[in-house]
């Protein structure tokens, strides 16, 4: 067996293995006879038909089907004959094979190359932040709005008031029917576009149809989003304009919370302690996203492999299209849409999300990072407690512990980095960092 490796490009190898066809001739001609005894030609009693016409007719067919088996048993030592690793199962390229010789050609990719820096050397930006006096009332007085009685009113809508309106939307010629449907903004919000809001309050009350032109931006939540950068002309029917009646901060209120609190004092604390486990998961993430960041600014990799590279973009692309659907229900849009911006950018958090992967990879093997037995079956208690219905879905197990074990190893790999990198402590507020 002869095995020659072509390099392609800084990661892509062409492996090509060669050998006799009198390697596999003993299979061939073994095959031919098997083939002989239940051969079925015109002319011909089954299992009488001659060994040369067999041979004849069949020769070719059995000698790519034995090349076949040859291949799928020797690749492998013919990878480790010529030191090659690939990061992905090869992909055949071409299988042929004559009288003489048989030859086939695999592609694959191979690792980049990590050059791991000195970790005391990386700096690290560490969050921190508390909560405020001011963090907590405005806390409260969010969960007032979210039990507000909507109560309809006929006056101009106001801030702070919900507005249900009717569209009917047309650009140039075309009429949209996804926004030929009834939608409820609330006045000073995010969803509303600016230009809407200015004529509603100017000119609008139940019953009164509006003509409004806008242009909505990119950014824009739904459902304008679908129409960026289009001018729309729309025709607005109020349909009704309601305001919000607060509740008021008494022992119902708190007990709608949680049955044991009747006082303001309890409840204040009861919301404290939920809005530090709030505070304490959002300062981890962005210290996880800052740790990554870092990593990826420290060990620029020009190559990367495409292969894994596609296979982290099409999962993004599935779940930026599961997502757009789900919105679509109430858009009337097809959710099919998958704009060049979006795809070039979920392209670059592919690329990153594959270099990370490669520079942590380099990190556990440098620092000999390790998941004991002990930590896994204690995570596996802890997601059971979380999750019983899981303990019966032994088909999911597998992939599940998989989970936990990345889990456990980036986290000792955070632990490892914060224990050696130069970290430099940031304040936020509670609400930059929570909305973050």
């Amino acid at each position: 067996m002869q095995v020659s490796v072509e390099h392609l490009s800084a990661l892509e190898r062409r492996l090509t293995v060669q050998f006799p066809t009198e390697t596999i001739q003993e299979n061939i001609q073994k095959r031919l006879s098997e083939l002989q005894k239940k051969a079925v030609i015109k002319g011909f009693r089954p299992g009488k038909v001659p060994l040369s016409l067999v041979r004849e007719r069949y020769t070719r067919q059995i000698r790519e089907e034995v090349a076949q088996e040859h291949l799928d048993a020797t690749w492998k030592e013919a990878f480790r004959e010529a030191d090659l690793h690939s990061v992905h199962a090869p992909v055949l390229e071409s299988l042929d094979s004559n009288a003489e010789r048989v030859e086939y050609k695999l592609w694959c990719e191979v690792a980049p190359t990590v050059e791991l820096q000195d970790l005391a050397t990386l700096e690290i930006e560490k969050p921190a932040a508390s909560i405020t006096e001011e963090d907590i009332a405005e806390e409260i007085k969010t969960l007032q709005w979210n039990k507000a009685e909507w109560v309809k009113v006929e006056r101009p809508p106001q801030q702070g008031d919900e507005v249900v309106c009717h569209f009917t939307v047309q650009t140039g010629e075309e009429a949209f029917a996804a926004l030929n449907q009834t939608y409820t903004f609330k006045m000073g919000g995010d969803l509303i576009p600016p230009p809407l809001e200015k004529a509603l309050k100017e000119e609008g009350s139940p019953g009164k149809t509006l003509s409004v032109n806008i242009i909505p931006k990119k950014e824009e939540a739904f459902p304008f989003k679908f129409y960026a950068d289009k001018t729309l002309r729309l025709s607005v029917e109020i349909k009704a304009v309601r305001s919000p009646i607060l509740p008021e901060l008494n022992e119902n209120f708190f007990k709608s919370f949680n049955s044991e609190i009747s006082d303001f004092e309890g409840f204040r604390s009861h919301l404290h302690k939920q809005m530090s486990t709030r505070l304490i998961s959002c300062i981890e993430e962005k210290q996880m996203k800052n740790i990554c960041q870092v990593l990826l600014d420290a060990h620029p990799l020009p190559a990367l492999p495409k292969t894994q590279v596609a296979e982290e973009f099409l999962g993004f692309k599935r779940n930026y299209l599961s997502f757009q659907k789900w919105l679509a229900r109430s858009s009337g849009s097809s959710g099919e849409e998958f704009p060049e911006e979006v795809k070039n950018n979920l392209e670059a958090k592919a690329r990153n999300q594959v270099a990370l992967n490669w520079v942590m990879r380099k990190i556990i093997d440098t620092y000999s990072i390790v998941v004991d037995e002990k930590e896994m079956q204690a995570e596996w208690e802890i997601h059971l407690r979380e999750h019983p219905s899981q303990e019966e879905k032994e088909h999911n197990k597998e992939e599940l512990l998989q989970g936990i074990r990345a889990k456990l190893l980036e986290k000792k790999i955070f632990e490892t980095l914060l224990a050696q990198a130069k970290c430099v402590e940031k304040n936020y507020s509670y609400k930059e960092l929570v909305k973050d």
